[in-house]
């Protein structure tokens, strides 16, 4: 199997300046940071990428809008993260796909791989 088609890697989540001297996320930033993410996968499902607003995020995240900059540079930045998150979980689902066969195995190692790409 081939490698991903992008370069890009979901990388560490880090404070923004001006926000933070250090930079480092501890265990609270990181799950702050995923509530972030999660708040904005929900404002993106329900309003899409043009109606999304930060406020909404914000609200659905529990915490303000500046919390959001300390750790994103915006909506295009979430998006951007979101889609990297989801391409490095559906390159995941394709690398544990086990051999295609045409027998039952290989309908079950099919079906087992849909199953994932769909959950993500």
């Amino acid at each position: 199997m081939r490698a991903p088609a992008t370069n890009e890697t979901i990388a560490t989540p880090r404070r923004r300046k001006p926000f933070a001297e250090s930079p480092a996320v501890g265990a609270r930033g990181l799950r702050t940071n995923q509530r972030i993410l999660d708040a904005a996968l929900v404002a993106f499902s329900e309003s899409g990428y043009d109606r999304t607003t930060l406020d909404r995020v914000a609200e659905l995240a529990g915490c303000s809008r500046v919390t959001i900059y300390q750790y994103s540079s915006g909506k295009d930045d979430l998006f951007r993260r979101l889609a990297t998150q989801a391409a490095a979980q559906m390159w995941a689902a394709f690398e544990a796909l086990e051999d295609v066969t045409p027998d039952v195995s290989g309908h079950a190692s099919l079906l087992t791989c849909i199953s994932r790409l769909a959950d993500i």
